[in-house]
């Protein structure tokens, strides 16, 4: 009986104190505090843009296809794009006609993060850029119309790449004329 009673108190006596306890969870709170914030903010606020642009081009896909009309994707040069349901009474859907468009949404980089801009000069590197990118760093062009994404109500679109560029952390939004969306990130040597 002695020697249970012994071998109880000891089984007793032996774990961690509550002060352990909270120094471990002291230190891994610093070492993931640590970790958290070496992840680079530029590259959360680029992936938050694109995104935002490919549920965008999504979502106005199925609009296009739900309403059964045109819907439209004007990217602006500096800095942002505007969604269209139609082209107006003038059927027009850039230039002057652009006036009596219906909005759907504008979008700012501005309103995501300063820096934010389109990629004018992305780098071509093994594997190629998936296509050639114009002077304002946006591919899309329909006849006359350039830097517009058109969506139909099959849920076909016209094929291009917007580039995005934010500290030299470059993606690449797409789409193929079947309506497919790509995203492609650069990691310095291709295009992924």
């Amino acid at each position: 009986m002695n020697s249970f009673y012994k071998k109880y108190k000891r089984g007793a006596e032996s774990g961690f104190s509550l002060m352990e306890l909270m120094i471990a969870i002291a230190i891994i709170g610093i070492v993931s505090g640590f970790t958290i914030s070496m992840y680079p903010k530029d590259e959360y606020k680029l992936k938050k843009i694109v995104r935002g642009i490919s549920t965008d081009i999504q979502n106005t896909k199925m609009a296009a296809i739900r309403a059964n009309r045109n819907h439209a994707i004007l990217f602006n040069p500096a800095g942002g794009y505007t969604i269209y349901s139609g082209p107006g009474a003038d059927g027009i859907w850039t230039g002057a006609g652009v006036a009596d468009n219906p909005v759907v949404k504008i979008v700012n980089f501005t309103d995501y993060a300063a820096g934010i801009a389109w990629d004018t000069a992305p780098p071509a590197g093994v594997g190629g850029n998936p296509v050639p990118a114009p002077a304002d760093g946006i591919s899309y062009a329909v006849g006359a119309a350039s830097n517009i994404l058109i969506l139909n109500p099959r849920g076909f679109c016209t094929g291009g790449y917007v580039y995005l560029n934010l500290s030299n952390i470059r993606y690449a939004i797409g789409t193929f004329t079947s309506g497919i969306i790509i995203l492609r990130r650069w990691d310095g040597a291709l295009w992924q």
